[in-house]
C-alpha cells in the first residue's frame, strides 16, 4: 500500500454533502452517483435518487470500508503548502487544527501533493456584479446556502 495522510478540515468526511444538501437530493439515480468499487449496499435504504443525508451516510460507509478513517486528520486546516526547492523533491505543509483554542501551526513534509478541495474551496469566490453595491438583499454563494429557510418568503435569483 501507499502511506497516504489526508487532511480535513471538518470533523467528518463527505464535504458538500455533510451539510449542504439536507433538503435536496441527487438528481441522478444513485446507480450514476457511486464509487465503481463500492455500490450502494443492498440493505442501505435510500430512494433511487438519494437525499443529501442519504448520500453522505453512503460516503461514510466508504471512507469506513476502505479503512480511510485511519489515514484522515479530521478538524485539521492547512495553511500553506509549498514545494521544498532547493533541488529537494516534495512539499511543506502547514496546518493548524480547528479546535477551540488550538491553532498551534505545524509543519510537515511530503514526498507528493494531490489537492482536493473540490469546487466548493473555502473561501469562496462570490464576483459581484456592477451596481450590486446598491442591492438591499442578501447574496449568497452556493456553498454557503445551507437550509431552504435561508429563502423562505423571499423572491430569489440564481445566477450562474
Amino acid at each position: 500500500g501507499i502511506a497516504c495522510t489526508i487532511f480535513e478540515k471538518e470533523e467528518e468526511v463527505g464535504g458538500v454533502w455533510r451539510k449542504n444538501y439536507a433538503d435536496f437530493a441527487l438528481q441522478v439515480p444513485k446507480e450514476l452517483f457511486e464509487f465503481p468499487d463500492f455500490p450502494y449496499p443492498e440493505n442501505f435504504r435510500c430512494e433511487d435518487f438519494p437525499t443529501g443525508p442519504e448520500v453522505q451516510d453512503y460516503i461514510v460507509m466508504y471512507s469506513k470500508a476502505f479503512g480511510l478513517r485511519d489515514k484522515i486528520r479530521f478538524k485539521t486546516f492547512v495553511t500553506e503548502v509549498k514545494p521544498l526547492g532547493n533541488q529537494q523533491r516534495g512539499w511543506q505543509l502547514e496546518f493548524h487544527s480547528t479546535e477551540p483554542g488550538d491553532r498551534t501551526k505545524k509543519s510537515e513534509t511530503f514526498d507528493f501533493l494531490v489537492v482536493a478541495t473540490g469546487m466548493y474551496g473555502w473561501p469562496p469566490h462570490v464576483p459581484l456584479a456592477r451596481g450590486s453595491q446598491k442591492f438591499q438583499g442578501q447574496i449568497l454563494h452556493s456553498c454557503t446556502f445551507t437550509d431552504r429557510k435561508q429563502a423562505a418568503g423571499k423572491k430569489v435569483v440564481i445566477v450562474g
